[in-house]
């Protein structure tokens, strides 16, 4: 499970959504900083350079991303789609609503960035499909 292919689609999937989360910031399709998080750290509180921080996301995009490509491995009985589409779901949510802080889920759902939300359903609709895909391959040779 863990090879060449796991490493590649988190390696692509951290970068693209990094350079999606820069251009949907740079043209305001969301309201919010990707790097803004930096602020309420003390390491960074001096000023650190723009690239630390994105190189410091992309870190943690990697991480997370190779952990949900480890997670959704064993979803093969589930249609990819439904399983990217309800994963994009709660993720946009959850990262729009510690952003935003609405004061209810309602208003949170009304607060997503719908180029937000495309972009990371098309991300993890990737790391689906492809650990998916992998497994039963690797399922299909072992027997």
């Amino acid at each position: 499970m863990i090879n060449q292919t796991f490493f590649w689609t988190s390696f692509i999937a951290a970068l693209g959504t990094a350079f999606a989360l820069k251009f949907l910031h740079f043209f305001n399709f969301i309201e919010w900083s990707p790097v803004g998080w930096a602020k309420g750290w003390v390491f960074f509180s001096e000023g650190a350079h723009p690239f630390i921080k994105w190189a410091l996301l992309f870190l943690i995009l990697l991480i997370s991303y190779m952990i949900l490509y480890i997670a959704v491995s064993f979803t093969t009985s589930i249609p990819t789609v439904v399983t990217a589409l309800l994963i994009g779901i709660i993720v946009v949510i959850s990262i729009e609503w510690s952003i935003g802080t609405p004061e209810t889920l309602k208003k949170a759902v009304q607060s997503v960035s719908i180029p937000f939300f495309a972009v990371m359903a098309i991300i993890i609709r990737f790391i689906t499909e492809t650990a998916v895909v992998m497994k039963k391959l690797s399922a299909h040779d072992t027997k």
